[in-house]
């Protein structure tokens, strides 16, 4: 792919859905290796993602948190006629660190989630270290044929309306 093809391919499996994405580091491992998994990683930032008020900060996350892309994924199952596939085992790693400033203190941590059902697990684990917010999610999907009457399952771990979807992150201001 041109770098231009790439890019846009890499902002659309971003889950973010507001704002601009500016990819900083990119690597892709295992291109040549068609026996074992594609690696994507990469990085990318995305600025004035946050509303001030005199006491509190609100962080609007649209869908940052979300495990998976929001604008491709379907889940619901009025719209489906299609039986559910997942054609092979696929593992999904996302590290979010936000950094904010030593004015600002986290009013609540994102809490820990686990999610596990016959398509596979979701788990998110948040930790706050100083003035920096580190989540991980980690999904695995397992390889599945099910009826489209369970999409809701998938979606759990899939779509935006799992557990782990943080709407907005609140910040107290230290004056």
């Amino acid at each position: 792919m041109k770098p231009t093809e790439r890019d846009k391919f890499l902002k659309e499996l971003i889950s973010y859905s507001e704002g601009q994405v500016n990819i900083s580091l990119f690597t892709l491992e295992e291109e040549k290796e068609h026996k074992k998994p594609l690696v994507l990683r990469y990085s990318y930032t995305i600025d004035n993602l946050i509303t001030l008020t005199p006491d509190e900060v609100l962080f609007h996350t649209a869908g940052l948190f979300a495990p998976t892309s929001l604008k491709d994924f379907r889940v619901e199952s009025e719209e489906r006629n299609n039986p559910i596939k997942v054609y092979g085992d696929e593992e999904y790693v996302k590290e979010i660190v936000v950094q904010y400033p030593t004015t600002w203190a986290m009013s609540k941590l994102p809490e820990s989630v686990t999610i596990e059902n016959q398509f596979g697990t979701l788990q998110m684990q948040a930790t706050n270290n100083g003035h920096t917010l580190n989540v991980t999610q980690r999904r695995f999907l397992k390889r599945n044929s099910a009826p489209k009457e369970k999409i809701a399952e998938l979606a759990k771990l899939t779509g935006s309306k799992t557990s782990t979807v943080l709407p907005t992150l609140m910040f107290k201001r230290n004056q």
